[in-house]
């Protein structure tokens, strides 16, 4: 009814297959309730969630992580490699109903690896959510992993670095169980986020850096910037950005405190105006602070 039980045995499980295979089960227990209430958008838009933003943008990367660790042992990748097939046999039987021919003619493909027999898909048993396959303890350190690296992305993005550059980064603050998820998913942080990190004491103060906060503990993302960026050029970029915003807020204000404006407008465009203000003024605060931070750099 859920994920098949046939698998190449002995294997090993990390928290990353724990964590997908128990977001698969929440996921099959929201399709499962979706469909009860005839709210066939809601399932469909649950399962398109899953496959988009965790199945493949998170766990197919975490997956090639072990796979490609020449010092991983067979159990850990005959564990991800029986992850990988039975968590996909089991989205493609829920997706079905949804999408018929297309999950038909993969299933054909998949079904052998992952141990079912049969003519079609359409005489599988649908899935069924099992609670006793929900592993909280891998969805809360794999949701930390993420957090980490996509505050390490949010720094990278922001100062256009390329995504096939390696930067150096630093942890700093946090908890135990941060310093923990930390010595655990080290290399899977350093593969998933380009960055080469370490733990940093919070007695030890970090060299001018970008920050960003991830994980409940508000842990520190440090990407020090002397070794990233040219400073004159890196200047004249954040020169240019705030004078954009700093034109388009002028624009907005400007309709604010025109009366006729404001008097003959419908609210509704009178309030995104206000939004943009505000957003405006967000996006030129974090530019300044990033000019401040370019500008304290020697050189």
């Amino acid at each position: 009814h859920g994920v098949s039980n046939a698998r190449e045995t002995p294997i090993q499980l990390n928290a990353a297959d724990r964590w997908i295979i128990s977001r698969l089960h929440q996921v099959v227990t929201e399709v499962e309730t979706a469909f009860r209430e005839y709210r066939f958008d809601l399932a469909a838009q649950a399962m398109y969630g899953f496959v988009w933003h965790e199945y493949c943008d998170w766990y197919l990367e975490l997956s090639k992580v072990v796979l490609t660790d020449t010092g991983a042992s067979a159990d850990a990748k005959r564990g991800t490699r029986h992850t990988l097939v039975v968590v996909l046999e089991t989205l493609l039987r829920a997706l079905h109903p949804l999408v018929p021919f297309i999950t038909e003619e993969i299933w054909q493909r998949v079904a052998p690896l992952a141990g079912k027999t049969g003519k079609t898909i359409m005489l599988q048993l649908y899935p069924r959510p099992r609670t006793d396959a929900i592993d909280n303890a891998a969805i809360e350190e794999t949701r930390w992993l993420i957090d980490v690296a996509t505050a390490a992305r949010t720094i990278r993005a922001e100062r256009d670095i390329p995504p096939s550059k390696i930067i150096g980064a630093f942890l700093q603050g946090g908890n135990e169980r941060d310093r923990a998820y930390f010595e655990r998913n080290r290399r899977a942080l350093a593969a998933v986020a380009r960055i080469d990190v370490s733990w940093l004491d919070a007695t030890k103060t970090p060299p001018e850096s970008a920050m960003e906060l991830a994980g409940q503990s508000q842990l520190k993302v440090l990407v020090p910037l002397g070794s990233l960026i040219d400073k004159r050029a890196e200047l004249e970029r954040l020169k240019k950005e705030i004078e954009k915003y700093q034109r388009e807020l002028d624009k907005a204000r400007g309709k604010l405190t025109n009366q006729d404006f404001v008097a003959r407008a419908p609210s509704h465009v009178v309030e995104q105006e206000k939004q943009r203000v505000q957003q405006f003024e967000e996006a030129l605060a974090k530019l300044q602070t990033q000019r401040a931070q370019v500008d304290a750099l020697p050189g």
